[in-house]
């Protein structure tokens, strides 16, 4: 389902097209009030502003990650029944394109995805980067690592702007990059019982405030 927020109050606006999927939603990305999309198994659908298009990209896969705009949208897949793999797709046309793939552990690109210029940055175990080309492909063999995590990994990231994105996951994991480079910040309280598999598994933050969720041990952090 789709549901909308109008400032007092929730509503379900799922249009027919997407309940005819028969398929779990799990990830949003919107840049603007007509465009907007969500993928999840099997398919991406993408919200205009007047209605909503449905994209099948690949069987027995679900979508991770949605960036971009325009036609120039890329995502992740991977798979829910021990495949391994991670596949990287772009937009072409009114259908998804597979452009690279690679084995979830190691890997040589990841789940999330932030597309910035001409510049792809991947998350996940540590940061990875491509070149877009122009024509949106991109050289398989040239993902360059641009941020170790220390083998901890990346489960929810949020841009506030090209010079400020903020990124929580594994192991207590908190990094943020100041639009030069990426630091990492300890944020365990006194009271925290230092629970070494502890997920930070979301975040908010408008640019003041960030609060984050500490998934094992039941832990709000808030920070400015």
């Amino acid at each position: 389902m789709i549901i909308h927020y109008n400032g007092s109050s929730w509503s379900d606006v799922t249009p027919a097209t997407v309940k005819n999927i028969h398929g779990v939603l799990y990830t949003i990305h919107g840049v603007a009030a007509n465009d907007i999309w969500a993928g999840g198994y099997e398919y991406a659908v993408h919200y205009n502003g007047a209605t909503w298009s449905t994209f099948k990209v690949a069987d027995s896969m679900s979508v991770a990650s949605i960036t971009g705009s325009g036609s120039s949208v890329y995502l992740t897949m991977s798979s829910n029944w021990g495949k391994n793999i991670i596949q990287l797709y772009k937009l072409s046309g009114t259908q998804f394109e597979l452009i690279d793939q690679t084995p979830d552990y190691p890997s040589k690109f990841c789940y999330h995805l932030w597309l910035h210029g001409n510049q792809l940055l991947s998350m996940g175990y540590n940061i990875y980067s491509n070149t877009i080309r122009s024509d949106g492909t991109i050289d398989t063999s040239a993902w360059e690592e641009v941020y170790n995590t220390g083998g901890r990994s990346i489960v929810q990231f949020q841009v506030l702007s090209p010079s400020d994105i903020i990124a929580v996951g594994s192991v207590y994991l908190v990094c943020q990059y100041d639009g030069t480079q990426w630091k990492q910040f300890d944020i365990r309280g006194p009271n925290d019982p230092g629970n070494y598999l502890s997920s930070l598994f979301a975040l908010w933050t408008n640019g003041n405030d960030i609060f984050v969720c500490n998934y094992h041990d039941g832990i709000i952090y808030h920070g400015k």
